[in-house]
């Protein structure tokens, strides 16, 4: 059976072989009489060709007149040279190259000829709309259909649009066209309608200025229809724009937030100009055939460069067919072709550099944008107006005085930012320095001398804040450092012996750092104060215990905790000191703490007695029995505490969560889970390893509820506790009663 089946083959492959070269001669033999019919035809007129002129384009025309459904390499029947040239005989001006790109137009090996490159075939693809000047690609109905609302609505720049909306008091009956940049999450105001506010940009320049751009605000059924499928890169014609009434006084706090995050954060290239005061002026759109989209714009990109921190690809929005950099990137681009410019070169000479970018050209080393591109009138200024320009730009200054103190204050400085200065300086207002590192006769009339402009205010108010943080290091240093020039003090009026210069400023510095030392136990809490209902609370102080324990919830009554603490309390009676006990003590105080005059006048001071020294004892023991009561009191209720370990109280639990809670959930309400109020039992639970205590809810195992320890942060291992509060560490040296 093998070997019969290998015969077949080959008997098969054998006679396929033999009809492809009948084919191939039958092919031979047409195609030598047809160039021997060319040949004649040439004999008799050989510039027949020459006589008929050859129209522009044929050679891209031709393939789409000859182009047939059946392939020439491919499936199908065939096609041959003879058959090509009967079909294109209406044509004698034709060559065989035309005939050879018409067979082979529906394979693969033309198919470069007329194919165009693909920013040509979006840019053909692309709709230019005629007033904004925006490139659109993926136009809508809409987009065709602009010309017969422009007759309606006329079409207006951003700043005509905005004088409009100033001087008239009804809506001006405009439209304005603009690329969406950015938009903010729809938001719900007071469970009214969701409103969300967007920024146009009218792709006037290389990239947004707050002159070039709207913020909208988007309410009613224009944002029910269009808000949520509102993307960056949109073109949109907006008609009949209102104003926001009443936007400084009676507009909400979250809409002002809103705007005022739009339009200054993620702005590239923002500028301290004059209009950006106009660019707070916030627009609204109610209605849903106000908004028209046009498409997506074809030259928005994103920046191409680098940010040099996180050495991420810059996200800023720039105009691609002006420039491929943001503002920022530009900037960088001309300072570091200025420091090349500057920098000698005697060997080779500098090459200018040479970029895609269509509108930005570099001369000499130096980033220049043209100015045709950003001035929409087309006036280019001359070198010395530029200059002039630059000038008049505010400066910016940094005076200290003689001493060398810095002569701003946190306070001062703050009340002076709000007021628009930087650093006690005003914008706008020029001072001349007399003194530069103590030079006190080189004079500097302007900031320009300095070389100083508005685009260093940041560096220099970070450089003023960091030299008045090191002026008041040093002076604290200075004051901390023991040294020989020590202040005079007044002599004691004692009999001590005299001290010596470096002792005396040795004690005084002592006595700074004691005062100025941290505390060694700390005043604050040294754990989380446990808190159950948002009603009870149980502290305990460090040092004195001057937190009382709240014994009443919100409604009225008393916990459960704080019912079996003044039991325990009630059956222990009276307290434990008599007052003859507490006198003593307080005498042993007085004497242990009271100070020894060794002065005459202070032992004379000491014997004589006054009519009230009487009042003042007895005052004071008062309120040394008051103290010595609730602090016993106080130890008493700890210990009663001690005791508790469960108590019963009433949780809200959640069947779809499988958890209790406190209180009424807000996400399970929103989810619409079932809540059931139960009686359940709170559990107090201790961190092994720190001695953290909290409380847990239900029959739950307390490490799948708190993996954790909030404190040491290791794995939780909790242990029974009670509800007595954590005790804290005792200091070394207590404080006296």
């Amino acid at each position: 059976m093998t070997v019969f089946f290998l015969l077949v083959v080959f008997l098969g492959v054998a006679r396929y072989r033999g009809r492809n070269r009948k084919g191939r001669r039958r092919r031979r033999l047409e195609m030598t009489r047809n160039e021997a019919n060319d040949n004649v035809d040439d004999d008799e007129d050989l510039f027949a060709v020459f006589n008929t002129p050859e129209p522009a384009g044929d050679l891209l025309a031709a393939p789409a007149a000859l182009r047939q459904s059946d392939s020439f390499f491919g499936g199908g029947r065939s096609v041959s040279v003879t058959e090509a040239l009967s079909k294109s005989a209406s044509s004698p001006s034709l060559s065989i190259m035309h005939v050879v790109c018409a067979s082979t137009q529906d394979g693969c090996e033309m198919g470069s000829v007329t194919r165009q490159p693909p920013a040509e075939r979006v840019h053909a693809a692309a709709v230019r709309e005629p007033n904004s000047g925006i490139n659109i690609r993926h136009s809508t109905k809409s987009c065709e259909q602009l010309p017969l609302v422009l007759v309606e609505y006329p079409y207006s720049t951003f700043i005509e649009m905005r004088r409009s909306l100033a001087t008239a008091g009804t809506p001006p009956l405009l439209t304005v066209i603009g690329v969406v940049i950015r938009r903010t999450d729809p938001k719900q105001k007071n469970g009214k309608g969701a409103y969300g506010i967007i920024s146009l940009w009218n792709m006037r320049g290389p990239f947004p200025t707050p002159q070039d751009e709207l913020s909208i605000l988007i309410v009613g059924s224009a944002f029910d229809a269009h808000y949520t499928k509102l993307a960056i890169g949109l073109v949109l014609a907006l008609s009949s724009v209102q104003r926001m009434e009443g936007r400084k006084g009676t507009l909400s706090g979250n809409t002002q937030a809103e705007n005022t995050t739009l339009t200054n954060s993620n702005r590239p290239g923002a500028n301290s100009s004059n209009v950006c005061s106009t660019n707070l002026e916030l627009l609204k759109v109610v209605k849903g055939d106000q908004i028209r989209v046009l498409g997506y714009a074809v030259d928005l990109r994103t920046c191409e460069g680098t940010q040099q921190r996180s050495g991420e690809r810059c996200n800023r929005i720039v105009n691609g067919a002006l420039s491929k950099f943001c503002s920022n990137h530009v900037a960088n681009l001309r300072r570091v072709a200025r420091g090349k410019a500057s920098s000698p070169s005697t060997t080779t000479p500098q090459k200018p550099l040479r970029s895609n970018l269509s509108s930005t050209t570099f001369r000499a080393g130096v980033t220049r944008v043209d100015p045709a591109l950003t001035n929409p009138t087309g006036v280019i200024a001359s070198k010395k107006a530029l200059q002039s320009m630059v000038r008049q730009q505010p400066g910016f200054l940094t005076v200290k005085g003689s001493c060398g103190l810095p002569t701003t204050t946190p306070a001062g400085s703050d009340v002076v930012s709000a007021a628009g200065a930087y650093a006690g300086v005003v914008p706008g207002g020029a001072l001349s320095v007399t003194g530069i590192c103590r030079d006190v006769g080189r004079v500097f009339r302007s900031p320009q001398a300095l070389g100083v402009t508005a685009r260093g205010r940041a560096v220099l108010a970070a450089a003023v804040d960091q030299e008045d943080a090191k002026e008041r290091q040093r002076l604290l240093q200075l004051a901390l450092k023991p040294s020989e020039l020590g202040a005079k003090h007044p002599r004691n009026e004692g009999t001590s012996t005299p001290k010596s210069p470096r002792t005396t400023v040795a004690e005084d510095v002592e006595a700074v750092r004691e005062q100025y030392a941290p505390l060694t136990g700390g005043s604050s809490s040294s754990f989380a104060a446990m808190r159950f209902n948002g009603f009870e609370e149980v502290r305990r102080h460090r040092q004195d215990y001057q937190h009382h324990v709240i014994t009443k919830r919100a409604n009225g009554t008393t916990s459960s905790i704080v019912s079996v603490v003044e039991q325990h309390l009630r059956g222990d009676g009276v307290l434990a000191k008599t007052r003859a006990s507490i006198a003593q003590e307080e005498t042993s105080h007085q004497k242990n703490t009271a100070s020894v005059s060794k002065s005459l006048l202070g032992t004379v001071a000491g014997s004589i007695e006054s009519v009230n020294d009487g009042l003042r004892a007895t005052d004071e023991r008062r309120k040394f029995e008051q103290r010595m009561e609730r602090r016993l009191m106080q130890e008493k209720a700890l210990e009663a505490l001690v005791a508790v370990t469960e108590q019963k109280v009433k949780g809200i639990y959640c069947r779809q969560c499988e958890r209790w809670y406190l209180r009424r959930n807000e996400r399970c309400k929103m989810l619409q889970h079932v809540l059931e109020t139960r009686a359940t039992i709170r559990r107090f639970i201790e961190c092994e390893h720190c001695g953290y205590k909290t409380s847990l809810l239900g029959d739950v195992r307390p490490s799948k509820m708190i993996p954790r320890c909030p404190r040491c942060c290791a794995d939780a291992m909790w242990k029974a506790s009670n509800a007595a509060p954590e005790m804290a560490a005792p200091r070394k040296d207590p404080p006296p009663l």
